[in-house]
């Protein structure tokens, strides 16, 4: 019987899987580059599993389009390995962007 030499074994950490689901408070297209190149995907090759167009997911992880239809989520869920309380909550921490007028903090 032969052993495996030590410095051929691998004994993963406790707990969950370093990647970006396991940092902070992301926004929604934070989120999804971060899972994306995580899981090692392309652009392309995640546009192709998430039934999207290239330009359109590019906008999703840029936070230009911030709105996503329920099956874009399902499908983020299904291929991502993204919670739906995790892509809802990335929603909500979208970075706002002021105009400089005074009137937006007292309106």
């Amino acid at each position: 019987m032969s052993t495996i030499p030590q410095a051929l074994s691998y004994t993963p950490p406790p707990g969950p899987p370093p990647g970006p689901q396991n940092f902070g408070p992301q926004n929604f297209g934070q989120l999804l580059k971060g899972q994306r190149t995580y899981l090692g995907l392309s652009l392309q090759e995640a546009a192709d599993r998430l039934k999207l167009s290239k330009p359109h997911l590019w906008d999703m992880e840029q936070g230009n389009s911030t709105n996503p239809r329920a099956d874009t989520l399902m499908a983020i869920n299904r291929h991502y390995g993204l919670g739906y309380e995790q892509l809802f909550k990335s929603l909500q921490t979208q970075p706002t962007v002021s105009t400089g007028d005074p009137q937006e903090a007292n309106p």
